[in-house]
């Protein structure tokens, strides 16, 4: 589905957005952005929409199994991962976001 697609693409950008050469901190200490001279990105905020999607499309494709500790699991970890990356760039504000969104 292509709401696993965007869902990787997010987290990959996510992981980019950490290596050094690469992130940007725009003389903020934290590095959260992609800088491409005419304009930043920060990837955080497409992981949220891919997020919710990718989380909606595995929810809604276990609608049978919602009440098992598997899938309970299971989404915890699709929001858990973009979470917690997002939470090395640092950017707190956000990391509570995904909180919210699972």
């Amino acid at each position: 589905s292509a709401s696993w697609v965007f869902y990787w693409i997010g987290v990959a950008a996510l992981g980019l957005v950490l290596v050094p050469g690469i992130g940007s901190d725009l003389d903020t200490g934290a590095n959260r952005w992609f800088d491409l001279y005419l304009v930043t990105l920060q990837p955080s905020e497409f992981a949220k929409v891919t997020t919710a999607l990718a989380l909606a499309h595995y929810l809604s494709s276990r609608r049978d199994s919602l009440a098992q500790f598997g899938t309970f699991v299971m989404s915890m970890l699709i929001v858990a991962l973009p979470m917690t990356l997002i939470a090395a760039e640092p950017d707190f504000d956000t990391t509570l976001t995904f909180a919210v969104i699972w």
